[in-house]
């Protein structure tokens, strides 16, 4: 009886948002208490009160009580203490399912020091907020097991370090500035060039077509997340941001063929080289100004490229 009466006061503490399917039904109540019985069985040494356990399982598992009845209580427990700073249970966490992440980065990534790099790192993340983004842990429903949950986590943050990674070499390459046959480099010139035209080309799409790529270039976000958020699939979403990519990139290569003023091949595969070794962090580094003034080429882009045809 007494649980039932905890359970009633934890759903009534909980967003009425999320406790709507949960607080009118008694069997619903009795489920939740069943939830956290099993889950302390699993791990006595661990305590978390049935109210804070429920109040999570709700946030977390917000599904009608058919996917309820599917939650692995015990992991959704450990994870929580986790959560928590529950050093015990960061203990478990670290000996039982850290360990099965190995395989999952070693995909990503070719060195064993990097594996090892990136399992310390992933840790990190799992148990603390950064960047104002909750620990990733906190977003662990139960619904699939903690250790192919964890996998799936893993190889999507190895893949945003790669990309990361990318962004840096490519911004390396656009400070040094790419090199012709004969090992002489392209001028501070071309790569101005190559920023006027990204200018341009940017100003070819919409507020929130830039506000989406900032989002994914910049700031990171995963396509699963922008998916959510335009309310549909990934795949949808990440194919809609390559063609955006692409586009971008051939109005971007048109308008520096034409301020350059490149005919004959040799500049042309300048002009090759320069975007594919730049772009991408010319494209970041547009997209950090924030949203431009939209407006016709400038007189200084018709100047400079007046001023190129003259030469």
């Amino acid at each position: 009886m007494r649980a039932t009466c905890v359970t009633k006061v934890s759903i009534e503490a909980v967003d009425p948002a999320a406790r709507g399917p949960f607080a009118a039904d008694r069997e619903m109540r009795r489920l939740l208490v069943a939830l956290w019985a099993r889950a302390r069985a699993a791990w006595p040494e661990i305590a978390i009160s049935i109210e804070d356990f429920i109040a999570h399982l709700i946030r977390v598992a917000h599904r009608p009580g058919g996917e309820l009845a599917r939650v692995r209580a015990a992991e959704v427990y450990l994870a929580l203490a986790c959560l928590r700073g529950d050093t015990r249970a960061q203990g478990v966490f670290d000996r039982e399912y850290l360990p099965t992440v190995d395989a999952a980065l070693a995909q990503q990534v070719d060195q064993p020091e990097r594996v090892q790099r990136l399992k310390r790192l992933l840790r990190v993340r799992l148990f603390r907020s950064v960047g104002g983004r909750p620990p990733e842990i906190a977003r662990y429903t139960g619904l699939a097991r903690l250790d192919t949950w964890l996998k799936l986590v893993a190889t999507r943050f190895a893949r945003r370090f790669r990309r990361t990674e990318a962004r840096q070499r490519t911004g390396q390459a656009l400070a040094q500035g790419p090199t012709d046959p004969t090992g002489k480099s392209l001028s501070i010139t071309s790569r101005a060039e190559l920023a006027e035209a990204l200018r341009q080309a940017a100003l070819t799409i919409g507020d929130r077509e830039r506000h989406l790529l900032t989002l994914y270039l910049v700031n990171g976000i995963e396509v699963s997340d922008i998916a959510r958020s335009c309310a549909t699939r990934r795949v949808v979403a990440a194919r809609w941001l390559e063609r955006l990519q692409c586009r971008l990139y051939a109005r971007t290569r048109e308008l520096l063929l034409e301020l350059t003023g490149s005919v004959d091949q040799r500049e042309t595969r300048q002009v090759e080289r320069l975007m594919q070794r730049c772009f991408l962090a010319a494209l970041t580094q547009e997209l950090r100004k924030g949203p431009p003034e939209h407006s016709h080429p400038s007189g200084s882009f018709r100047a400079r490229r007046r001023k190129r045809q003259r030469n």
